[in-house]
Parts: structure tokens; C-alpha cells; sequence
């Protein structure tokens, strides 16, 4: 059919054949029949098709495929010209590697004859997409089946910015097939123009920042125009730059209902605590153990507030931002959350994400205290070794400092998928030893004094 359309659209307008031409992304080359289709003339070829063969239309045009491409009959495509020429259907010729004494690479060729009896073939490039298939067998670092269970849409890029793998949610979400574009280079099909302009831009910041975010539109096939926040982290083993874990979370109904938001203010702020508790049991399905560890920390780090002499509006920021902390672990497969041993670097990078992605799940929900920033904020540390933004003490809200101790303090003392309980003495260690240099010591002291004057337990 699309063949079909472009023979219509070559007929009716020379100039709109000429531009289509010479902006396919395929290569394209046409060729003249002579000696009663026993041979065939370069006639035309695109820069494409150029780049591909590493030849210039000036050089070819007038000379025979066989000349050209000296191996075209061992490789097979001789013989569809032939068969083209001599009965007008079209085939699709699969990829296969042609190699000659200039050139070698695997290609997928698809040939068809013009009303002029001219032979068109199209055709890409697949050495790349090959290459990398082979890559991806061969890898053991890289987990194809973490990826693919993921229902967030996510794409991996090589050090050279080529995709190394994009999982089905991504598939589904922009409704196109990894196949065709492994191995490519952006701009993808689904990034807007802005991204495209900024691609270079785009990925010195991918691969230098910790973890880099911005949003999108993005550009769905046969639907319409949907937006997402792009969440990049670099994996980097031995310094060196491995690849880039790219999240894509559509926001397009979130962006919706800021715009509702905005003017039903006042509703919003009556149902604000069945948000909250909406939110928080989200992980009651997907994870148990995180919904719990939500709720135990939040008992925690609001009686650490209180006792800190707090404002009411502040414990209640508190409160809000432990019981929906974790709230982005719900974009990461069960497999890795719950995984008994010990995580992968891939593994550990899609966990590491997860405060950056609560933050996105939260930021638009107009609270009136700086929810988004605490949770956003409760795995930094006062060194800076934390993440995802790598901030110091001074640049620490103290509620995210909270968050932290209660955060570190329940995650210690009770039973993990990897290991048993510790239980609250080990806790204390921990936070005793690191008082001032990962956690604030007046929230310690006060968690301290809580714990072993004030009889403080968990659920």
C-alpha cells in the first residue's frame, strides 16, 4: 500500500519525488533495464544510499550494478532484479551480508519496477542492528530480561549513542519495534523535533550528570501527541562510561490534570488525605514489604519531628512524605525490588532511581509544603554521597534529613529480601557512627533519645 501511494505521488509531482528522494532515510538507488533486463544501469541513488555503499552518485551513475557491486550475483539481488523486471512484483529481499573488495555489511533490500520499467531498490544498513544483536547475546552484564518486565518504558544507549535495547512498554508506548532501530543513532522516531535539534546537548548531559531530567512531547505513530519526563542515569564501570538507562514516564495525564488542578484548587485540598492514602497503598499490591517500610518510617520520622519542636505544617510535611516516599519503586519489576542475593550493577542503578521517580509521581499534586523536594531529597547525604542530585548538609532540608534517619534506621532493623532483621541496637550503631558525616546530628540525637529514653518501637 505504501508503495502504491508513493508511485501516485511520484506521478503526480516530479518535485515531490525529487524532495522524497533525498530525504529518505533508506537508501535508494534506480536503475535502467538494457539488453532486455540482462544487465542494469545506475541511474540515480540518494545521499543515503551514498553513505551506505561509500560510493558518489557522480561516480556511478551510468555504470553498470555489476561493475559497482561486483559480488550482487552471489549475493542473490541480481537475480530479484531480474525477476522484478521481468514480472512487476515487488519483493523484499531478507538481510543478508554482501561483502566485495570495498565494501561488506549486512543489508536488507527491498526492489520494485517503476511504469517507466525502471528498477528501484531500497534498502538499509543492518550491520549495525546485527552487530548489536550479537552484542546483546554475548553480554552477561546486561539483563535484557530486567528491562523487559519493567512496566516503565525504557531504552539503553551505548557510549556511542547508539541504542543497545529499547524494552515492549516502550514498544507499546511509542508503537514502533526495536528491530528496525538497533543499533541507530538519535534522533529516534518518537523524539520531537526540540530533542532532536538538541541531541548532541542532550547527551553530554546524559552521560555527566547523575541523573538527568527534563520533559518531553512525545511523538506517538497513528495517535496523537502524549508526554513524558525522561529520566537519564550513566552506568559507568573502572570511570569509564558503559551505557545510559533511560526512563521515559508518560505524563500526559498528569500534565491534564495540573491544567484541572489549577482550577479546582479548593477540591483538591478535601481530598488531599485520600490522595495520600491512595498513593501510599499503591505499594500494597505491587510490594507489601514497601508499603509496610512506608508506614514504619513514617511513624519514625514524625515522632523525630515532633520531638524536634517542629510547626505543625512541617510535621505534617513530614508525615505526607514518609508515607509516599518509596511510591516510585512501583516502575520497578518485582523481581529486582524482592531479589534475595546481591543486585547487579544494572539492578542497582533502576533501584537508585526510584527517588527521582517518586518525585515525578508527586511533583504536580499541588500540596501545600515541598513534598516532591523531601522525597526527592530523603537518599542524599550531608558528604554529598548521596543521590540523586549528590547535595550537601546546607542544601539538605531538614524534613529530608529526617526522612533519612527513619528511613535508614527501619530499613536496618527489619527484615530484608536479602538478609533477617537486625533489629534497632545494629540501627542505632549505624546512625551513632555516622553522626555528621551522612546524617544530621541533632535528628540522631533526638532518634537516639527516642529509641533508648522514650521506649520508642515499630508497629
Amino acid at each position: 500500500m505504501l508503495q502504491k501511494e508513493t508511485l501516485s505521488k511520484i506521478k503526480a509531482s516530479e518535485n515531490r519525488f525529487r524532495e522524497l528522494f533525498k530525504h529518505m532515510s533508506s537508501g535508494v538507488a534506480i536503475y535502467k533495464a538494457v539488453d532486455d533486463g540482462s544487465d542494469f544501469i545506475f541511474k540515480d541513488l540518494n545521499r543515503v544510499a551514498e553513505k551506505i555503499d561509500k560510493i558518489k552518485r557522480k561516480d556511478v551513475v551510468g555504470k553498470s550494478v555489476l561493475k559497482v557491486f561486483p559480488e550482487v550475483k552471489d549475493f542473490g539481488l541480481y537475480d530479484v532484479f531480474k525477476r522484478v523486471y521481468e514480472t512487476g512484483k515487488p519483493e523484499r529481499y531478507p538481510v543478508l551480508f554482501y561483502k566485495d573488495n570495498r565494501i561488506s555489511g549486512w543489508r536488507r533490500n527491498y526492489v520494485y519496477r517503476l511504469p517507466s520499467d525502471e528498477i528501484v531498490t531500497v534498502y538499509d544498513d543492518m550491520t549495525r542492528q546485527k552487530q548489536t544483536e550479537e552484542s546483546l547475546k554475548i553480554s552477561e552484564e546486561f539483563s535484557a530480561s530486567l528491562m523487559e518486565n519493567s512496566p516503565t518504558p525504557v531504552e539503553v544507549l551505548n557510549a556511542d549513542c547508539s541504542l543497545k535495547y529499547m524494552n515492549s512498554a516502550l514498544e507499546k508506548l511509542v508503537r514502533i519495534g526495536s528491530k528496525i532501530l538497533l543499533g541507530k543513532k538519535p534522533p529516534f522516531p518518537w523524539w520531537s523535533e526540540d530533542m532532536g535539534k538538541k541531541c548532541a546537548e542532550l547527551f553530554k548531559e546524559f552521560s555527566e550528570k547523575k541523573t538527568y531530567l527534563s520533559s518531553f512531547p512525545i511523538l506517538i505513530k497513528g495517535r496523537e501527541t502524549r508526554y513524558a519526563n525522561v529520566i537519564a542515569t550513566p552506568v559507568r564501570k573502572g570511570g569509564k562510561l558503559k551505557y545510559i538507562l533511560i526512563n521515559y514516564v508518560d505524563i500526559t495525564n498528569q500534565k491534564k490534570s495540573e491544567e484541572e488542578q489549577r482550577e479546582n484548587g479548593k477540591r483538591l485540598k478535601r481530598i488531599l488525605e485520600s490522595t495520600i492514602n491512595a498513593l501510599s497503598s499503591i505499594m500494597k499490591t505491587k510490594d507489601p514489604y514497601t508499603y509496610g517500610h512506608q508506614r514504619r518510617v513514617c511513624k519514625l520520622a514524625v515522632s523525630i519531628a515532633e520531638d524536634l519542636g517542629l510547626e505543625e505544617s512541617r510535621v505534617e510535611a513530614v508525615r505526607i512524605a514518609a508515607k509516599i516516599h518509596d511510591i516510585g519503586k512501583i516502575n520497578i519489576p518485582a523481581s529486582v525490588l524482592n531479589k534475595p542475593g546481591r543486585l547487579t550493577d544494572i539492578e542497582y542503578s533502576l533501584i537508585k532511581t526510584h527517588s527521582q521517580m517518586s518525585y515525578e509521581m508527586v511533583k504536580e499534586i499541588e500540596f501545600p509544603m515541598p513534598i516532591a523536594e523531601i522525597i526527592l531529597q530523603h537518599h542524599e547525604k550531608l558528604d554529598g554521597s548521596g543521590y540523586p542530585r549528590g547535595l550537601k548538609e546546607k542544601d539538605i532540608m531538614l524534613e529530608a534529613k529526617i526522612l533519612t534517619v527513619a528511613d535508614v534506621v527501619e530499613a536496618i532493623s527489619s527484615d530484608r529480601p536479602y538478609r533477617p532483621a537486625l533489629g534497632l541496637n545494629v540501627a542505632i550503631e549505624e546512625i551513632s557512627k555516622n553522626r555528621g558525616k551522612l546524617y544530621d546530628p541533632v535528628v540522631v540525637d533526638s532518634c537516639i533519645k527516642l529509641v533508648t529514653q522514650k521506649g520508642f518501637k515499630f508497629d
